[in-house]
């Protein structure tokens, strides 16, 4: 009966470690200043140019390339991000022109949807 009974529990405790990782447990959204971000889906069409759009493009596009900076598309944005200015000036790092140049920081969570997209590779998706 003692054999028995320590193999099933052994059989549960085995069981009970095996599951299958999956996106939506790895990948909890995260929540910054009471608000979740999702920040495991991010792709540059639906991601990353509207935030460009909110908060660089006024300045730093075709026409207008304040600081010599132009980042209006996906070609001229990748030039910023593979040097790191792009990461380093939006998280306002020493060293680095803090950007917006308004003082005004772009909110944590579309900061993180940016850090997770350079990360991936900044992929043009």
């Amino acid at each position: 009966m003692h054999l028995k009974i320590t193999t099933l529990t052994l059989l549960i405790i085995a069981l009970a470690g095996c599951y299958y990782d999956n996106e939506e447990d790895l990948f909890v959204p995260v929540a910054v200043g009471g608000n979740t971000c999702d920040s495991v889906a991010v792709t540059y069409t639906t991601s990353i140019a509207p935030i460009m759009t909110n908060y660089c493009t006024r300045c730093h596009r075709t026409g207008r390339t304040d600081g010599g900076v132009n980042i209006a598309g996906y070609a001229q944005l990748s030039v910023y991000v593979n040097s790191g200015q792009l990461l380093g000036a939006i998280r306002h790092d020493r060293g680095f022109s803090p950007m917006p140049s308004s003082g005004t920081r772009i909110p944590a969570c579309d900061l993180q949807k940016i850090t997770t997209w350079i990360a991936a590779g900044a992929p043009n998706n």
